[in-house]
This record gives C-alpha cells, structure tokens and sequence, in this order.
C-alpha cells in the first residue's frame, strides 16, 4: 500500500479519523469470494439536487438524506450505454467536519456483448458546491478476479484502520463462483488490497477472528470440489489477515510456536495443538491449545501468539464439525482429524467387501465416479497426519485403503495396512484386512 507524504497523511487521518465502527455502504443490508495483493502483510460535475454543500457529518452518521438521482444520471452517462443493468449510491460513513462522500458502484450482470467488455468499477464522489465531484474510481477488472456479477447490496464500508476508508464487494463469478474484493481509498486514489476468487460466492468477511476487538480479513479458501461441486464434501482452509500498524499493510496470520518465556504448562499443550493443527488434526489441536488456554489464565506476560493460534485452530475446527454431517462423512472425519471415527464409518462391512473393487463405500453414485479423488485426498491426509502422530493406526488404515482405491496390487496399501494392525493387534477390522489383503 502506498502512503503519500507527512503533510498529506496527516491531513487525511484528520479527515477520516471518525471513520470507527462497521459500518454499512448500504445501511442495515448486505450479502454474504485465489489471494493476489497481500505479502506474507478528472474531475467532472452536474448540479445536484438540493444539497447541503459541503455540510461536515457528525462521527457514525451518513448523509442519507441527500437525494442522488443527478449523481446515478452523471455516472451512468460516463460509461458505455447497457454496460450495466444500475449503478446504487452509497452514502459513507465520514469524520466529523469532513467532507460528505459516497461511494457508486455498478451493479448487475456484466454485458458481454459489449466489445471490450467494461468491467464492474467502484467510484468515490463529493459535492462541491452544489455540484457531484468524482474523487476517485476503481475498474473491477474481471480479467484480474474482478466480480461479473454485482448486487443490489454487496457493498459494505468496513472498518480495518482510521487512515484508509475500506469497503468489501462480495460479487458473483460464472454460475456460482465468487469474487471477493477489499478495496481501500486514501483521500486520493482506490485500489484493490485483497482478492479472492471462488467457486462459490460469499467466501471473504471482515470480523474479529481473535477477540481482540480489531477487524480481520477472513478468506474462506475451501475446497468444494472433492468430490463434485453439489456433493457435498469440502475440504476447508481459511487465510486470515490482520492489519499490521508497524508496518502499515494487511498480512498474513500464521500458526506460531510459543516464546520460552511462557511457563511449560502453556507452551507444550500449545505448541502440541500447533503440531496437530500442521497435520491436519483439527479435532486433537482444539483440545489441546484449549488446555493451554485454561493453563494461561492468570499467568503474566505476552499471550498474543496463543489468543492467535487459539482462534485459527477454533475457526478450523468449527468448520470441519459442521462439514461431518454430509452423506458421505469419511472423508469429512479425516478432513477433521479424526481418523478412528473415518474408521468406524468402515466397521459396519468385513474387510472382503472394503478391499474389493465393488466395495460399498464407493458405490454411492455421488462417489463413484470420483474414486480417483478420493484416493488422493485420502493419502495427502493421511502422510501429513502422520507426521504429527507417527503412531496413529487408524491414519495408517485409512492410508492403506487410499493406495488400495489407487492401486488394487499396490504393495503401500499392504504395508500400511499391516502397520496399522501392528500399532493396534487386538483391532479385528485390522487384523482380518491384513488376511484379506494376502
């Protein structure tokens, strides 16, 4: 993000300073988005229909009660006729004593049969005198993740930090994809801070991950093509960010180690939790950086990194829990980490019928067809579980049965099964896989 200067910043953080809350583009209304713009952190005028010019609006109040019919007519005469279907004025939420500004974007589907193609945009006016000034505007370019399709009330102004007015545009792409914007306007120019493309819409939110009472950038990332898109399995990651005041950019939040300087009681759940969340073991991670946090009450010093890996591990872990009551819940169980409930899906048939080619834990007509997938999701899952818990059978089972859908002969499923049955020699379902298997 660029800054300008001293004397610029300055003025601009007295003009938006009021800039507090979450505040609505569309008050009361909104809707509920591959990220590209974060590192690892002329004007023309028309009279305007009986205004206040230039009234300063007291802190958390809008000018709504300026009509903006002059302002739609003067933007839609600024772009290509039956590029879009309408333009919606926003009226923004402004320091107390600073100019009144509002925000037009255009709304409805992109009209591809215009040549070139004019992409969405979202413009920043004021009046001057009595007349609309256009401060700023921001091409929505879809060929850069741009939205094709834009609500009445998808706009929302944001509150990330006092220097920058922010909004989020939560469009549509293609039939049901997403695209997630937040964009930023410093006084002078807009510009786009994250983008993030979907295949479902919705997929990007501002809110307060870690309670700290800071909005964060919440990019949902899941993976609803496990399967098919309509099936219903989904494998979930979010990307957080946090505005980042030191360095004056949005960046990525990571799980993080604890500091030694924490007492063991802390860290070692903690770091364990971080451990398990790495392999994917969602369900055993929650447990154990909760025990950490239960051991941290009361205890002096800097707990920022736990409340942080705290909250990612929490947001994970939701969301995996509510994924486990699809049709097919195997592969959610894994998704989740919990490979002994994976496993008891599989308890129900012998080991004949789960190591066969008919096997009926792929005949569902939603799974079959994605057998492939399946296998692969299963093994990913499975190494990267095992590399936090070498020990766990239940991993080793599922792994064996991801290289058997692979590769009937594959002599992997073999020794994985086999290592399972080893690690657990009273399991039956094991023990008599490994019989089958021979």
């Amino acid at each position: 993000m660029k800054h300008a200067s001293m004397m610029q910043s300055l003025a601009l953080a007295l003009l938006l300073t009021g800039v507090a809350g979450l505040a609505a583009c569309a008050p009361g209304q909104s809707l509920a988005g591959m990220n590209t713009a974060v590192p690892t952190i002329a004007a023309t005028a028309v009279p305007a229909a009986t205004a206040a010019a230039g009234q300063g609006q007291p802190p958390d109040a809008v000018p709504a009660t300026v009509p903006t019919e002059d302002l739609i007519a003067q933007v839609r005469a600024s772009v290509p006729q039956g590029a879009f279907t309408g333009f919606r004025a926003l009226p923004l939420t402004v320091a107390k004593g600073a100019q009144p500004l509002w925000a037009v974007i255009s709304t409805g589907q992109i009209n591809f049969d215009l040549q070139p193609v004019t992409s969405h945009f979202l413009a920043i006016y004021t009046l001057a005198g009595n007349k609309w000034q256009e401060l700023a505007r921001l091409s929505l370019d879809v060929e850069k993740g741009g939205p094709t399709y834009v609500g009445e009330k998808v706009c929302r102004q944001v509150d990330i930090e006092p220097s920058h007015v922010w909004f989020v545009v939560n469009g549509g792409m293609g039939a049901h994809g997403g695209a997630f914007e937040l964009i930023s306007f410093d006084g002078k120019m807009l510009q786009v801070d994250v983008n993030l493309q979907s295949a479902s819409p919705g997929m990007g939110s501002v809110r307060d991950v870690n309670g700290d009472g800071q909005p964060d950038v919440v990019l949902d990332e899941s993976d609803p093509y496990v399967f098919c898109y309509a099936c219903g399995a989904r494998k979930v990651q979010f990307q957080v960010q946090r505005w980042d005041g030191a360095q004056g950019k949005l960046a990525v939040v990571d799980l993080q180690r604890l500091p030694a300087s924490l007492p063991e009681a802390v860290t070692k759940p903690a770091n364990r939790a971080v451990e398990l969340a790495q392999g994917g073991l969602w369900k055993d991670a929650y447990a154990s950086i909760e025990e950490a946090m239960d051991a941290a009450k009361g205890v002096p010093g800097d707990t920022t990194t736990l409340k942080w890996d705290e909250a990612l591990i929490k947001l994970h872990a939701d969301a995996l829990k509510e994924t486990l009551t699809i049709e097919y819940p195997l592969i959610q169980q894994v998704f989740y980490g919990d490979y002994a409930a994976a496993v008891d899906v599989m308890r129900q048939y012998k080991p004949a019928e789960i190591f066969a080619a008919d096997s009926p834990l792929v005949s569902d007509p939603g799974v079959q067809p994605f057998i492939e997938s399946l296998s692969q999701h299963l093994i990913e899952s499975a190494t990267q579980a095992l590399r936090a818990e070498p020990d766990l059978a239940a991993a080793y089972f599922i792994r064996g049965w991801g290289e058997y859908l692979a590769d009937p002969a594959s002599a992997q499923a073999r020794a994985d099964v086999g290592q399972a049955a080893k690690l657990a020699p009273d399991d039956a379902l094991y023990a008599g896989s490994v019989a089958a298997l021979k």
